[in-house]
């Protein structure tokens, strides 16, 4: 026999010690680097799980918070919301009586000339015979103020105009007018009356500042009388205009002494 037979033959322990070895496999490595991938995989799918978890507990929380806050701006609102309903209600019915109201042609004429007085179509004129009597462009400036505060008004409340058909017999409807569906509030051929008016009475003297005042529910009836607007509308279109006036007036006359050394 040869030596290695032999030797094998005579010692048994080296059958044990090659039976308790294990028997090396080159696709080990690889089995064992598969494990160890699917565990990871398995570990990142249970990472992404709990993060979808609490991504959705944190979307339910803040919806839960954002309907809570809901909620109370809704009982806030709940209380002004329905006085603004009534009022505007209250305005709607007001107004329809003028509306309806159909006196004749010589009325129809007789509103125009309040409408068409302060429209765009009227206060250029004033300002013209303003700065002629008095030298000045305060009142141009008042009107300036008026426009910008106005406009910015109407495109924040948007509130619609009455529509053509809830109107009477009319002799003429003022249609050249090219006025915006959703710019009712406030009047701003009222406001310019108002400025107008104010702009007087510190101009003049306060006699003709109070006597002025006859002149704006002229011109508030005749922008209710063609449809125009409704009457809220031109009693808020009244107090800006007061407001503007006053504040613009105050202002240059008051705090800059001599007008004439600014606006020549």
């Amino acid at each position: 026999l040869p030596y290695t037979s032999f030797m094998a033959a005579s010692d048994p322990q080296i059958d044990d010690r090659d039976a308790a070895e294990p028997i090396s496999d080159p696709h080990a490595p690889l089995i064992q680097s598969g494990s160890d991938n699917q565990m990871d995989a398995d570990n990142e799918r249970d990472d992404t799980e709990t993060e979808v978890i609490m991504n959705i507990d944190g979307v339910e929380l803040q919806d839960e918070d954002e309907s809570k806050s809901s909620k109370k701006c809704a009982k806030c609102c709940y209380c002004p919301r329905l006085v603004l309903s009534k009022l505007d209600e209250i305005d709607k019915k007001l107004s329809s009586y003028i509306f309806k109201w159909s006196p004749g042609k010589a009325m129809d004429l007789f509103f125009a000339i309040g409408c068409l007085a302060f429209s765009y179509f009227g206060f250029p004129l004033w300002i013209v015979i303003y700065i002629i009597i008095y030298q000045s462009y305060l009142y141009a400036l008042c009107v300036l103020v008026s426009i910008v505060v106005t406009q910015i008004l109407k495109r924040c409340i948007k509130r619609s105009r009455p529509r053509p058909s809830e109107l009477g017999r009319r002799w003429f409807y003022l249609s050249f007018e090219d006025v915006s569906a959703e710019h009712s509030f406030p009047s701003g051929d009222t406001s310019q009356s108002a400025v107008f008016c104010v702009t007087l009475g510190y101009s003049m003297s306060w006699h003709y500042f109070v006597a002025m005042f006859g002149v704006v529910p002229f011109v508030a009836m005749g922008r209710i009388y063609f449809g125009r607007h409704y009457l809220g509308d031109t009693i808020g279109g009244a107090l800006t205009g007061i407001a503007v006036g006053y504040c613009v007036n105050y202002f240059l006359v008051h705090h800059m002494y001599n007008i004439h050394n600014y606006f020549p």
